[in-house]
């Protein structure tokens, strides 16, 4: 723990227990490193939550085109003419509506695997936020034992410093009292 002629500081944190120790430092380290993935998994789960409108404008253009060649009476001039420059055709309107069918589903698919990795960041952020609670208990738990054994280590120091403060101050009145005696 600490040699005989080591002076404890004054306070426990003075003592800087996390070093001195390995197997606090190890828990120390758990700790952090919990705690850093915590943090990582907190900003990706907010980016990838923030950012949640990934392919919205394109599958809302698809399905309204989708929606002007399968139901509109007549196929609009802005759709005639995107078929013509797109497709090369306008009156294939069932290939095109098809294709985009597809397409749409394709993106929608892609909108659906980015809810589910929201939903796997949340799963694995409780279980890392777990896991970093149960290394801050050992760690605490762990750092209070260390700090009640230095608690008994500076009562000691202190009880030991009053003793030999108690015996100089008694050696010295004894030789004070011997050469009050020998003067008289």
């Amino acid at each position: 723990m600490t040699n005989s002629t080591e002076k404890l500081p004054e306070y426990y944190h003075q003592w800087n227990a996390d070093n001195r120790f390995d197997d606090l430092k190890a828990a120390l380290a758990v700790h952090t490193a919990n705690l850093d993935q915590v943090r990582e998994l907190e900003r990706e789960l907010n980016h990838k939550t923030n950012n949640s409108d990934d392919h919205d404008s394109a599958i809302a253009i698809l399905d309204h085109l989708k929606n002007d060649l399968d139901w509109g009476d007549e196929v609009s001039k802005k759709t005639t003419k995107f078929m013509k420059k797109y497709y090369g055709m306008y009156e294939a309107w069932e290939v095109v509506s098809h294709n985009l069918e597809q397409s749409i589903e394709t993106l929608q698919k892609a909108k659906r695997d980015h809810f589910r990795l929201v939903i796997k960041l949340e799963e694995d952020l409780k279980k890392a936020q777990a896991a970093k609670e149960k290394g801050w208990k050992a760690y605490r738990e762990l750092d209070k034992k260390y700090e009640a054994n230095f608690d008994k280590l500076k009562a000691a120091e202190k009880k030991a410093q009053a003793t030999e403060a108690a015996n100089v101050d008694g050696f010295m009145n004894n030789e004070y009292n011997e050469i009050e005696g020998e003067v008289a």
